[in-house]
């Protein structure tokens, strides 16, 4: 009977870190609401109109802002990398919007749970919830 007990846990040693294998080379896809953008200083920015960041796919995003949409790049691994591509030019995003886009191209970790994510980088701290 000690055979078969050693086979089966070889079974599961060797099973068991592909049933965790999770990819964590992406965000979860969809719509996530911008709910706030706090800066070294403890200063934090709310919006009036809602902002948003979208995960299009596992490489691409779509900044939503007051009026101007972007769009980019981003790259996960252990951190995590925003690149700004090409923005609509229509006039007047707020000061806040036009922050959070300069922020978001300085961010280089992550922080994520079930329904949060928290970008931060050197300077400034972004959260993000998920919008159904």
């Amino acid at each position: 009977m000690r055979a078969p007990m050693h086979l089966l846990l070889g079974l599961f040693i060797v099973f068991l870190p592909m049933a965790c294998n999770k990819d964590n080379s992406s965000f979860e896809e969809g719509l996530w609401r911008v709910d706030l953008l706090e800066d070294a200083l403890g200063k934090v920015e709310s919006f009036d109109t809602p902002l948003y960041l979208e995960f299009i796919n596992r490489q691409q995003y779509v900044l939503r802002l007051d009026v101007n949409t972007c769009g980019g790049e981003y790259y996960k691994s252990k951190g995590v990398k925003f690149q700004l591509g090409n923005c609509t030019e229509a006039c007047c995003d707020s000061e806040e919007a036009i922050r959070l886009s300069k922020s978001l191209n300085r961010v280089s970790k992550f922080s994520e749970n079930y329904r949060t994510i928290l970008l931060k980088g050197d300077t400034d701290l972004i959260k993000l919830s998920k919008d159904d």
